[in-house]
């Protein structure tokens, strides 16, 4: 092959791609500014500082979200929008056939959302964020009802990735003005340790003696690991 059959063979190769990347663009221009997402995550979580707590090391979490598309950024391909999401669910289980255990992980993050938009009705996307959780313990003696419990504060940071389908679409003068779909999406959670110790609760019963304590150690508790995320979707 010569250097000028070369260069012809690249060129349309090149001409091909850049047809291709237009025709996957939106048929229609787009109005959507706001996002609005509800949904579940399950996380799993790999520290063994949960196993204690918890049979299967997952745990369910209610999951909502907004989105607000940044029109000011102009990027080739994507779009750029600014995320704020809130999680929150428990897990627990019972040890040694008495200590009832009950964990609960609240995280609030912001941040940035690049979306790849393949077709009216289809994108991918990859998100990073940051926040912060708060994670609280509580232990139960079911023989004695005496009740221990902890809480603190730690940061937490999430990269992930998904797809998100638009089958519900609303039209109007050429503009996509409203649009329904779904959303699935993985990624990792990760969150520094939050440091738990033996604090009494108010939760004892008006018949049980209080003695003076010291607080002891807990130990740690780790959150972190892989989610899964499942989500109903609202452009407008």
């Amino acid at each position: 092959m010569t250097t000028n059959q070369m260069a012809h063979k690249l060129s349309r190769w090149a001409l091909a791609a850049a047809a291709a990347a237009v025709m996957w663009m939106p048929s229609a221009a787009s109005a959507q500014q706001y996002e609005l997402s509800i949904g579940s995550t399950t996380r799993y979580m790999g520290s063994d500082s949960v196993d204690a707590l918890t049979a299967d090391d997952s745990m369910g979490m209610f999951s909502i979200a907004a989105g607000f598309h940044l029109n000011q950024v102009h990027l080739p391909l994507f779009d750029l929008l600014a995320d704020v999401s809130l999680d929150t669910g428990t897990f627990g289980g019972t040890t040694f056939q008495r200590i009832h255990s009950e964990s609960r992980v609240t995280t609030g993050m912001v941040g940035a959302r690049l979306r790849w938009t393949v077709s009216p009705r289809g994108s991918f996307y990859g998100r990073a964020m940051l926040g912060a959780s708060r994670v609280s313990l509580s232990l139960e003696d079911l023989a004695s009802a005496a009740a221990l419990g902890d809480a603190g504060w730690s940061a937490s940071t999430y990269l992930g990735g998904g797809v998100e389908l638009l089958p519900a679409r609303m039209v109007r003068n050429g503009r996509e003005r409203f649009s329904l779909g779904v959303r699935l999406e993985g990624g990792y959670f990760a969150t520094t340790r939050v440091k738990m110790r033996a604090v009494a609760t108010d939760d004892m019963g008006a018949d049980v003696i209080r003695l003076p304590t010291t607080m002891a150690s807990l130990g740690s508790l780790d959150p972190s690991g892989w989610s899964l995320r499942f989500a109903v979707v609202a452009r407008f």
